[in-house]
Formats: structure tokens, sequence, C-alpha cells
């Protein structure tokens, strides 16, 4: 008797790791990046700028100098036709 006891909690105790374990892949999958983006890479800042933030970092050599421009400066959609059709849905989710 005393056996049969400790064989219930320890399926007990198995079912409820593997509804742990079953319930965080679940919610992890809605949580992935998307495995392809549509939008390409652009230059982050003009020549002009990088001068300028060259030499604010020599210049302030203790301090972290960063670059603070928005998302959507930087991105640009591959396809240009669907881009112009949803620019104000990316607009919206980019900034």
């Amino acid at each position: 008797m005393a056996d049969d006891g400790a064989g219930r909690s320890r399926g007990r105790a198995c079912r409820h790791l593997a509804l742990r374990w079953w319930l965080r892949c679940k919610a992890s999958a809605r949580l992935r990046w998307p495995v392809k983006w549509p939008l390409g890479a652009r230059g982050l800042v003009s020549t002009d700028e990088r001068d300028v933030w060259k030499w604010l970092r020599h210049t302030f050599h203790e301090h972290a100098v960063l670059v603070k421009v928005p998302v959507l400066r930087f991105t640009t959609p591959l396809d240009k036709e669907k881009g112009k059709a949803n620019s104000e849905r990316w607009r919206a989710l980019l900034n």
C-alpha cells in the first residue's frame, strides 16, 4: 500500500513537470522573432554625422556616446510596392 501512494505522487509530479514544460514551449513559440523580416538595412548615420560621432567619442572618452535615431531611418521595405501599400501600418508599428 505504501508503494502505491509513492507511485501516485511520483506520477503527479511527472505530470506537473510535463505540463509546465509544455506550457513554457507553447508560450515561447508565440514570442519568437519572425524568420524573415520584410525590411532591408540602410546606413545608420551619414558621413558627417559619423565624423561628429567620432569626434564626440574622442573628446568625451570617459563617456558612452550613443547615436539616437528612429527605427524607420535605417530600414527600407524589400518590396517597394508592398512597402508603399503598408507604409502607414509600418510607421505605426515601428515608431
